[in-house]
């Protein structure tokens, strides 16, 4: 994998936007990680049924979880793009506060924006993308 300052760094610092649903998924893993609310808001379609209008909670509720959780691997197991349409499957391996470690795992829908940005839109039933 890529050292962070060339993989999402650039995305997190608002330099440049992931050119693809994996790289999006990537940056938004690396964003819980390192308490980045904010990026995950504003890469998150605003469609989806996640999406939370008072952002000011919203974002409460992720710096919370993201710094009560330590963030120990991330696989992705599938992906596939289809023009303004992608899909990740990916497992992540969490530690919550207690020390407890758990595994997500998640089939994750993104879409690009007209403006051309990928957006997270939600999550998919667990099968695996096509190539």
């Amino acid at each position: 994998l890529a050292p962070y300052t060339s993989c999402c760094k650039p995305f997190h610092k608002l330099l440049a936007l992931p050119e693809s649903p994996l790289k999006l998924m990537r940056s938004r893993y690396a964003a819980y990680a390192l308490a980045l609310p904010d990026y995950i808001i504003r890469t998150t379609d605003p469609g989806c049924s996640l999406f939370e209008q008072d952002t000011a909670s919203w974002r409460a509720q992720i710096l919370s979880f993201s710094q009560a959780t330590r963030f120990t691997q991330l696989e992705i197991l599938s992906h596939a793009q289809h023009q303004d349409r992608g899909e990740v499957l990916f497992q992540a391996t969490l530690v919550d506060a207690s020390g407890l470690a758990s595994i997500m795992r998640e089939h994750s829908l993104f879409v690009r924006s007209p403006q051309g940005q990928w957006l997270y839109t939600g999550v998919l039933p667990d099968e695996p993308a096509s190539a």
